[in-house]
């Protein structure tokens, strides 16, 4: 999500409501840190970003979300044992059991699907170790 100038790290819950339909408070969050990254845009031109990382833990059944269709193709439960084997260089895919939204409707339909490391947003070991540090003393 991106957050508008001035905007704080806690004013992005609200892409929570308006993607997935759910309401979280900031004081649900755990920080994780902050991430930077940096894109060369052109040869004078660098963009530079500091992301604030975030975790939520929710328990809600998959089919309780309400999509934005526009934003949201499907959701799905992923082991995050599986996750880090697989970043680790350990295992070349994880399995995900979730749903899926059909086109042009709210309808969903269970899926399974296999993921690997192309599907994650590309960061670096230390970022998903990291992630997975905040996860695990929660």
């Amino acid at each position: 999500m991106i957050l508008n100038a001035g905007e704080q790290a806690c004013d992005g819950v609200r892409e929570q409501e308006g993607e997935l339909g759910i309401q979280v408070e900031c004081e649900q969050l755990t920080a994780c840190g902050t991430a930077t990254e940096e894109q060369q845009i052109s040869d004078s031109v660098m963009d530079r970003e500091s992301c604030h990382v975030h975790i939520y833990y929710c328990i809600l059944p998959l089919e309780q979300f309400r999509r934005q269709l526009e934003e949201v193709a499907g959701l799905y439960f992923i082991k995050l044992t599986a996750v880090m084997a697989m970043i680790e260089g350990n295992a070349a895919s994880v399995c995900g059991l979730g749903i899926i939204v059909e086109t042009n409707t709210d309808s969903t339909t269970p899926h399974t699907a296999i993921f690997d490391s192309s599907h994650f947003v590309p960061h670096s070991i230390v970022y998903y170790k990291r992630i997975w540090s905040a996860i695990m003393q929660d």
